[in-house]
Order: structure tokens, then sequence, then C-alpha cells
């Protein structure tokens, strides 16, 4: 049986021909999900635009509402130095397309492993600092991303840092907790692996500062801790283990370390929010750029030829574009 909010999602944003048609042209594929795919298009009046397209089929009602979600959040974002951009989205037939910005050198995850190393201690300290910018903005209007890890995490040509993918992002409503079990096992809070059994143990924000805290990790170890397990067993460990730390924890500075810490802290209750964490040691002087401009550039020198089309026209940058003359229906 059709939902009202299905229905309502038909009729808004419709067009009558394919988009990917009579406004992007597709050049490549770019990645395939369970629930989508994603693109790489190019502006059929801007020869010089290019995009990410998220192609969703609509055919699965369930997932409707986290769509909704995904779509209000990101529109609520737009302006954000480090989040990515929607851009535009239209419904055509049974298929929502979702226009992004298009982040060339990948995401952070793809680039350690292109480069076949993690990050140094500086880079990952400009990472982190951008993504505590991205999710300050976020938990200050009562958003969690739910799903942060080094994959989501991508990186444009100029260069600069970006949040994607709020595909499973959550509204709270005048602060209530969710309860709901959503993320990824390797990533996941201890809270939230809790209400996989018990909805009486809601979490909050602070389930993506743990996300974060293992993200880090990823970035300087290039694998999440535990990722030689099964994600149920990891789900245990991380429910009754001590908290994950850095495999050579001499080999960092002691304000990387001491950031893990209060990242990594299995009572939310004491664990820092991410206002906090801006001012920690490790991030709160790491604006400098010049780290990721490194990164960036060892990334291009290893272009092949199936990568040449992203990195010859600079086409991560929008130039001052103004999303407003997309986002309409």
């Amino acid at each position: 049986m059709t939902t009202p909010m299905f229905s309502l999602l038909v009729q808004l944003f419709h067009r009558p021909v394919n988009p990917l048609v009579s406004e992007w042209s597709k050049t490549r594929d770019i990645s395939v999900g369970v629930f989508s795919r994603v693109v790489k298009v190019r502006s059929v009046k801007d020869r010089d635009l290019f995009a990410a397209c998220k192609i969703i089929p609509l055919e699965n009602e369930e997932n409707l509402d986290d769509l909704l979600v995904e779509l209000e959040t990101l529109k609520m974002c737009r302006d954000h130095a480090n989040i990515v951009k929607l851009l535009a989205f239209y419904r055509f037939e049974q298929n929502l397309f979702m226009i992004f910005e298009h982040c060339s050198i990948g995401s952070v995850s793809g680039v350690m492993v292109r480069l076949k190393k993690p990050l140094d201690e500086p880079q990952i300290a400009h990472v982190t600092r951008k993504l505590c910018l991205a999710l300050h903005f976020l938990h200050s209007r009562n958003v969690i991303h739910r799903d942060l890890k080094g994959s989501n995490v991508l990186l444009t040509f100029e260069p600069n840092v970006k949040l994607a993918d709020f595909g499973v992002s959550a509204i709270m409503e005048d602060n209530k907790r969710r309860t709901s079990f959503i993320g990824t096992a390797y990533w996941m809070a201890p809270e939230v692996i809790l209400c996989e059994t018990s909805k009486d143990q809601p979490y909050g924000c602070k389930a993506d500062i743990w996300s974060l805290g293992i993200t880090c990790i990823e970035m300087a170890q290039m694998e999440p801790p535990h990722h030689n397990m099964q994600p149920h067993r990891v789900m245990f460990r991380v429910q009754t283990a001590d908290p994950p730390t850095l495999l050579q924890p001499n080999q960092w500075s002691q304000q990387f370390n001491n950031f893990l810490n209060r990242c990594l802290v299995k009572n939310m209750d004491e664990r820092w929010d991410v206002a906090q964490l801006l001012t920690h040691p490790f991030i709160c002087s790491a604006d400098d750029p010049r780290p990721i401009v490194r990164l960036v550039r060892e990334r291009r020198l290893m272009v092949d030829d199936t990568d040449m089309a992203d990195y010859n026209d600079e086409d991560a940058t929008l130039n001052g574009l103004d999303p407003n003359i997309f986002l309409q229906r």
C-alpha cells in the first residue's frame, strides 16, 4: 500500500524526461551500493561543470523516511564548507536523482589504498579538524551523521575536506535521543550497538564522536580496529573490551593519543562533545592546508588513464556556483 509520504515524493521534483539526458550527461560509473548507485555526470548547459549523481530507486518504501531525512539534511547543510554540496534533486519515473558536487580526489580511505600508505599526523590533524567543524554544524542543529568513516570523508581538488553520505543520518526532535540500530560495525559507538538488544539505551550526537576516533585510527593505520574480525564479533568486543588505541602509540604524539582518549570513551556522558574537541591542542591549530595539499599532490601524481578525466579539468571546483540556481522544482 502506498503511503501518503511516498505519494508526496512521487509528485515533487518530477521531470518529464530523464535528467541524465536533458540536464546532465553520464561520463562514468563511480560506485554501486545496495540501495543506490553513483555516476559521474557533466552539465549539458555548462560543459565545465562536473558532478556526482546518486540514483536511488523509489520502489522500496521502507527506506523512504531515511531518504527524506537525507534530503532535508543536505538542503540544510549545503552552505557549509566541509559538507558535500547538494546541487539538485529530481524524480524521473521510479528513480530519485541527487546531484552532488564532485570531489575528484576521492575518499580518504580510497586515497590510502591508492598510495598504499596511511596519512601522516599533520594530515590526520587537518582532516580531523575539518570533520569536527562539519560535526559541530550538524550537532548544533540536532543532526547525527551515524556513519562517519574514511570512505565517507571526501577530498576535493582545491583541496578541501568534505563529509558525505547522509543516507542514515537522523534529525533529533527537541534533543531527544535515538534508539535505532544504524551504522557500520567497525566504527559504531557502544551505545549504538546496545540499541540492537535494548531500546531503553538511547544515544545522541556523541555517537559520532566515537566514530570520529575510530576514523582517526583508520587514517593512521589504513584500517579501523578489529578489521580482521567479523562484524558481529566486533560489536561484542566493543561492548566487553577496553576502548581501542593505536597499535604503536609511541610512534605518535602525546596530543594525538590524548585526542583519541577523549573520543573513545565507552560512557557517552564522559565522552567529549565536538565543541570541546575543537579546543583540543591536536586540532585547534591544524588549519594549515599544506599537509593536505601534499596529500592531494601525491594522489594526483598517481593518476592513470582511467582517472585522467577527473584531474585534467579541475572539475571539483565549483568556482562560486550558487546552488540555488539548481535547487528548483
